[in-house]
């Protein structure tokens, strides 16, 4: 009987070049709105969910597949809106945030290029 060695451990896909060195920490200010866009972009997902945006059509709908892959969309599709110009949810959970640790918002956040403003 012949034994075989064991295989070697497997090493992680990298879908990209190494990092440059460690992740640059976030202020309070990036982190509180980091989380506030998470936050709007799970609840404008539920929303389109509701809305019915990336659900298969009868006709010439794309089978199992296309129902498999719709909460992929719709999730892509939120961070996409929470990102760039949202419902203002991201910015009052941000400014919650802070004013529970005694610190403000300081810098308005930006409309990307073309929107208009609040």
């Amino acid at each position: 009987m012949t034994l075989t060695p064991p295989a070697p451990p497997m090493l992680p896909l990298s879908l990209g070049p190494p990092p440059e060195g460690p992740a640059k920490p976030q202020s309070r200010e990036e982190a509180a709105l980091t989380a506030g866009r998470q936050i709007e972009a799970a609840f404008l997902e539920e929303m389109l969910r509701f809305a019915g945006v990336a659900e298969p059509r009868e006709s010439l709908g794309g089978g199992a597949g296309e129902a498999q892959f719709a909460p992929f969309l719709r999730r892509a599709y939120a961070e996409d809106m929470a990102q760039n110009r949202g419902l203002g949810i991201a910015e009052m959970v941000a400014r919650s945030l802070l004013a529970r640790d005694g610190a403000a918002l300081e810098t308005p956040v930006a409309s990307p290029p073309g929107s208009q403003p609040r």
